[in-house]
């Protein structure tokens, strides 16, 4: 009851108290809410500019009132002591958002002087004015929390916190000054280099603001990791769910890993999941996975279909492994035992797709955009191929401790393929379509891309319902029985599909509508060839499907 009485007297305390803005601190703050608004206006009316420090500039001058104002909200309020009790140091985090905004606006100042102040510019020398002013009232504050009120700052206003929040104002500074790099190789490197760690830097500072979301990490972000005493799920609950032969070893985990002794750094809670080979291999997966999308992001925007489903390959092969590592490492798939019985075939199995998908995506690039002369894209395929290495010697791995169930089986390997021969076959009967005349798009052959969409649909829903079985209960009749009715239903729609896309898109052999004729051939013969494949595919399932019976 002690708790609950510190809550109650804790919510008491947060009452609306308008004589905040009154005094020095909320004086400092409307004062910096309206010169970075009037400044914000006035870099409007001089005009736009297609230059990245025009752009940070203004969004600048944006950022730090809203912030400013989302702090005075809060005092005013009185939600501050709320913050301060739950999940968050409050004086620690303005004093660091005051010093955050003083390196933006001194900054600001300086590059707008530098590059729209000049003897003529009397427009640009009252923005810089003002600029200045933006930046010297939120030093002011920075004075008077360090100085005049002695606080002491837990993270964002200490020098950890600070590093952290100038290693991300650099990067950002570096985004800013980018021009000109495309189509130097070098240039290129160092762009992939700067934007890897970038996205880690807010993750890390959020983290050690909001302490509550440590705990939802499946790592320690800490340098000398502790052991709270926390496991991830309790012990009643662990007997209950976790076989009798591995709580041994489960065990030995929380006993001895997770448990260092003085002097002994607990390496595994430091490296969290990418201690072992297979977490090892997880991380590369999404390096490379990312680095391969993060060039083409850079290189330019894809409006081709090959080109959006390699982009798509790339950011599924990215969340599959991400997804597959905080689950594993917090052990939630314990929790999802009654919906997933069998976690280690679900892994394997998406690990298969997601390799399966990069050799498509692999292969399709270096078919359609690599060339002697194209430094990014050959990048590119040189990341996208260290991935596909990544994720097929960890399929192979997962594939010989011999797991059990739908995703491992036959019949469950079979609706993988044909649904990731759709998929492909569906991108170059797109690819064919858009590269064609308007007038040139015969009934049939559209109607073979909505057969192909259709059966795509009812096969993911079919391998959901196998993974899922407590779905099984909201059909009607057996599952084996809609399978069976599917595959005929598949096999005679992918024979019309052969049929009318031979017929409707061959007859114009020697006049084609198409730009380029060898890709409009090269999207025929791959659309012919993977709706053959997966008639083959689904004759097969159809066979095993009767036999089942």
């Amino acid at each position: 009851m002690g708790i609950v009485n510190d809550v109650k007297d804790t919510l008491s305390k947060a009452v609306f108290n308008p004589s905040s803005l009154l005094s020095g601190r909320g004086g400092l703050h409307m004062a910096q809410i309206i010169l970075c608004l009037v400044t914000f206006v006035l870099g409007l009316f001089r005009g736009g500019s297609s230059h990245t420090y025009w752009n940070y500039a203004m969004f600048t001058w944006a950022f730090c009132p809203i912030m400013t104002l989302f702090i005075t909200i809060i005092e005013m309020f009185g939600l501050d002591i709320v913050l301060n009790m739950f999940c968050m140091d409050w004086g620690d985090f303005t004093t660091g958002m005051a010093m955050s905004s003083s390196l933006m606006t001194i900054s600001v100042a300086i590059t707008y002087a530098n590059f729209y102040a000049c003897l003529k510019c009397l427009y640009g020398w009252i923005v810089t004015v003002f600029a200045f002013l933006c930046g010297f009232l939120y030093i002011l504050e920075v004075l008077k929390d360090k100085f005049l009120d002695k606080k002491k700052g837990s993270y964002l206003a200490a020098l950890p916190g600070f590093f952290k929040v100038l290693e991300a104002f650099v990067s950002c500074m570096i985004f800013v000054s980018l021009t000109g790099y495309r189509g130097k190789p070098a240039l290129i490197l160092c762009v992939i280099a700067y934007i890897i760690p970038f996205p880690i830097l807010p993750l890390i500072i959020a983290t050690n603001i909001f302490k509550k979301l440590k705990n939802c990490l499946p790592f320690n972000l800490d340098r000398l990791p502790a052991y709270h005493g926390v496991p991830p799920l309790p012990d009643w609950l662990v007997c209950q769910l976790i076989p009798p032969a591995s709580r041994q070893e489960l065990w030995f985990e929380r006993c001895f890993l997770k448990s260092p002794g003085p002097g002994n750094p607990n390496l595994s809670r430091m490296c969290g999941p990418f201690n072992g080979f297979q977490g090892i291999l997880r991380l590369l997966e999404i390096i490379f996975s990312a680095v391969a999308l993060i060039i083409v992001i850079i290189r330019g925007r894809m409006v081709v279909p090959w080109g959006v489903w390699c982009e798509f390959v790339w950011v599924f092969c990215i969340i599959v492994p991400m997804v597959l590592l905080v689950v594993e490492s917090r052990k939630w798939h314990i929790l999802l035992a009654a919906f997933l019985p069998n976690w280690a075939d679900l892994t394997c199995g998406l690990t298969e797709v997601c390799g399966i998908m990069m050799i498509s995506a692999t292969v399709a690039f270096a078919a359609v955009f690599v060339c002697l002369t194209c430094i990014a894209d050959i990048l590119c395929f040189i990341f996208s191929l260290a991935a596909t290495v990544c994720f097929l010697i960890d399929g192979v791995k997962q594939k010989m401790t011999h797991p059990s169930g739908y995703m491992s089986s036959l019949r469950g390997s079979l609706r993988i393929l044909e649904a990731f021969v759709a998929c492909v076959t569906l991108t170059a009967a797109i690819d064919h379509f858009m590269r064609g005349e308007w007038f040139y798009k015969p009934f049939g052959m559209v109607l073979c891309a909505i057969i192909f969409g259709v059966c795509l649909l009812v096969t993911a829903v079919i391998i959901v319902l196998n993974l899922l079985k407590l779905l099984q209960c909201l059909l009607v009749f057996k599952l084996s029985l809609l399978e069976l009715v599917f595959n005929v239903v598949a096999v005679v729609l992918y024979l019309l599909a052969v049929i009318l896309w031979t017929v409707f898109g061959y007859r114009r052999y020697m006049y084609n509508p198409y730009t380029c004729i060898k890709c409009a051939f090269a999207d025929m013969n791959a659309v012919t060839v993977g709706s053959i494949l997966n008639l083959f595919l689904y004759t097969v399932d159809l066979i095993l499907s009767l036999k089942s019976l």
